[in-house]
């Protein structure tokens, strides 16, 4: 948490307008310069490329939080959120507990929360956050910072002081609640003096990223050799098989979705990118007894959806999530007995599932009621129509 500065008190008898006239007249009279004020804050946002998406979204996700009254204590419920914080005199916060809003280590809590679809962050304070499991990585060199990186602040120098944190933009600007009586928003990096370090929670797509290999088990048990297909730095990768026998691939790199085609003799097609309206973070695919190709993918938070016909052509992206909330993994399978496709998928750490019919239509999201907190999915059906669902928790 961060420790709030008392706000002063000032007395308005109407000596501060005369004042302020008297200021202006002065200006115009050319008595009393004014030295030129430092360039305004960009707009929250994500001000410069190279964050892994998922903290791009938290950063979005927290930029929406802008405006939200800082509250000593608050965003520390069960479930993280602005909530009402804790009136503390000697901390400069004598009414928060009559405030809903955040301290700077519940927004970037929400913020991720949100992002991710996981309380990552806990409930604690910034000094939990600092030594959370979820951190991947340390920084001190500013030009290091990608947006998402957590900056954190110390009295003392050390972790023991932490008191401060706020969440990097990009281009040298943060977002923040800085302390009571003030906003969430947009402040300079060079605002703080006392900066300690960073933590870095999601690593950008190209240190995750891998080439994407292809092997075959034959229906007598041996093995293929495994086989580079050509597409360096991949995050996600999806496969499915046609009744003609061929095999079609899907991958994510930088965020776009990739589809290539493995034909019955062996040989491949090029790699096509799938023109996907975002930064993909997860894809799955599935093909009915007629050849269509069934894909959905999360793409900027929300579930979309679209088909490669048998023929090759493909119908538009068509959005099948929610708002107010972010997911973060789906799975697909087909039931070929009923043309239908399975879609189930990771919405807020919890598992949904709905139907798209044969006419296009679909049914509502249903909750899986699974026990915790999923992370990933995968999803099949067999002969007799049953749905297969694997989760990790």
């Amino acid at each position: 948490m961060q420790l709030p500065i008392a706000p002063r008190l000032y007395r308005d008898d109407g000596r501060s307008a005369r004042v302020a006239f008297l200021l202006a007249l002065l200006v115009l009279c050319g008595l009393l310069t004014v030295p030129a004020s430092a360039a305004a804050a960009p707009a929250c946002g994500v001000l410069a490329p190279g964050a892994a998406p998922e903290a791009a979204r938290a950063v979005a996700n927290t930029c929406e939080q802008v405006g939200t009254p800082y509250s000593w204590g608050g965003g520390h419920g069960p479930t993280p959120g602005p909530t009402y914080g804790l009136c503390d005199p000697a901390n400069g916060a004598p009414n928060d507990c009559h405030v809903i809003g955040f301290d700077c280590s519940g927004l970037v809590r929400y913020g991720y929360y949100l992002g991710v679809g996981a309380d990552i962050l806990d409930k604690g304070n910034t000094s939990s956050q600092y030594n959370s499991p979820a951190v991947k990585q340390r920084l001190t060199d500013p030009s290091q910072f990608l947006p998402g990186d957590l900056l954190y602040y110390s009295k003392n120098g050390a972790p023991s002081g932490i008191h401060h944190v706020a969440m990097y933009l990009g281009g040298g600007y943060i977002v923040e609640a800085a302390n009571s009586g003030t906003l969430v928003g947009v402040a300079s990096l060079s605002s703080h003096n006392d900066f300690l370090g960073a933590t870095r929670l999601y690593l950008p797509l190209a240190d995750d990223g891998g080439s994407v290999n292809h092997r075959l088990r034959r229906a007598d048990g041996t093995w293929t050799v495994f086989g580079d297909l050509g597409m360096p730095s991949a995050t996600r990768v999806a496969a499915a098989a046609d009744p003609s026998g061929n095999t079609h691939a899907l991958a994510i790199t930088g965020g776009q979705i990739s589809h290539r085609i493995r034909n019955t003799d062996g040989t491949w097609t090029a790699w096509g990118l799938v023109a996907n309206p975002g930064t993909a973070t997860a894809v799955t695919a599935a093909t009915d007894s007629g050849g269509n190709l069934q894909l959905a993918a999360v793409i900027d938070g929300q579930v979309q959806h679209r088909i490669r016909n048998a023929n090759g052509i493909w119908t538009p992206w068509g959005a099948v999530g929610a708002a107010g909330g972010t997911f973060t993994a789906v799975a697909g399978a087909i039931d070929n007995t009923a043309t239908v496709f399975h879609l189930t998928a990771v919405f807020n750490g919890q598992i949904y599932h709905r139907i798209r019919n044969t006419d296009g239509t679909w049914t509502p999201w249903a909750l899986a009621g699974n026990p915790g907190t999923a992370i990933a999915l995968g999803a099949t059906i067999d002969p007799d129509r049953n749905l297969h669902l694997i989760t990790a928790y």
